[in-house]
């Protein structure tokens, strides 16, 4: 949720706080059932309502469908940032140019990094409900600008793993699928990236847990950016980088080959066709 900041010295974080507290008052709700309900601990629903802590824009979203609040704390969140992305998101964007390599997991979508426009703009309408088209336009934007790391003189290597629903998953129209894949396939005949999908078939998925990313440096340890339907956080201890780090080994071990996962794009891709 991000770092503590006084609540004087932002205004739109004190109402924000308020507001969450009038709503659960509302509602007949304790600070343990609403943090149970979004998935968070019951001291960081306190530390928000004080003040203290920055909500993420899921956690606005959960609150506001939980209790009820009609897009209120959605409507307030940009606010706390002055449309800045919360400090997490902030020093990945910032990390990834310099990082000599990206692997990245995820066992439901495409990874932002490679995502198409139509993909990145259907995903976000269909999780963000209560954004309106100005915002929505400008997170598209940001999302689809962050490929051109691949492009860019001293890019890092990329390695990506997803789940085979990912590419087997609809998403909008058919043509936004066949686009991705074709973008996928693409990427990788030209070398920026390096893919591989785990198949339906593995009896024992060592990646159920949920998407993470891990970013190696020349001059740093690395460090792992995992994000939840409630916040997003950025973690350098070794002792918790080293397990995510053997984790997404043992992800490319039960994965289909380079070659293998080629195959099974181009076949998903004849098949949106045949269609």
């Amino acid at each position: 949720m991000g770092h503590k900041r006084p609540a004087e010295k932002n205004p739109a974080l004190w109402r924000f706080g308020a507001e969450l507290t009038r709503l659960r008052n509302l509602a007949e709700m304790s600070q343990r059932t609403l943090a149970y309900s979004v998935h968070v601990s019951p001291q960081q629903v306190g530390a928000v309502e004080r003040g203290e802590r920055y909500p993420s824009r899921a956690f606005a979203q959960a609150a506001d469908r939980v209790l009820g609040g009609e897009g209120v704390l959605v409507e307030i969140w940009p606010q706390l940032h002055g449309g800045a992305p919360p400090e997490a998101l902030r020093e990945l964007v910032k990390a990834e140019p310099v990082a000599t390599m990206v692997r990245e997991y995820n066992p439901l979508l495409v990874p932002g990094l490679v995502q198409t426009e139509n993909y990145a703009g259907t995903i976000l309408r269909a999780g963000n409900p209560l954004l309106g088209e100005e915002e929505l336009t400008k997170l598209i934007s940001a999302r689809t600008r962050r490929r051109s790391l691949l492009n860019s003189t001293g890019s890092p290597i990329v390695w990506l793993i997803v789940d085979e629903v990912v590419i087997k998953r609809p998403v909008g129209p058919p043509e936004t699928v066949y686009e991705q894949i074709g973008l996928l396939l693409d990427l990788i005949e030209q070398r920026r990236i390096r893919f591989q999908v785990v198949p339906f078939s593995t009896r024992h998925h060592p990646g159920l847990s949920g998407p993470f990313k891990i970013l190696s440096f020349n001059d740093k340890p690395d460090a792992v950016y995992v994000e939840t339907v409630a916040q997003g956080e950025m973690v350098a201890e070794p002792e918790l980088v080293g397990p995510i780090t053997l984790l997404f080994s043992t992800l490319q071990g039960v994965a289909l080959s380079p070659e293998q996962t080629v195959e099974l794009l181009r076949q998903r891709r004849d098949e949106i066709y045949a269609r």
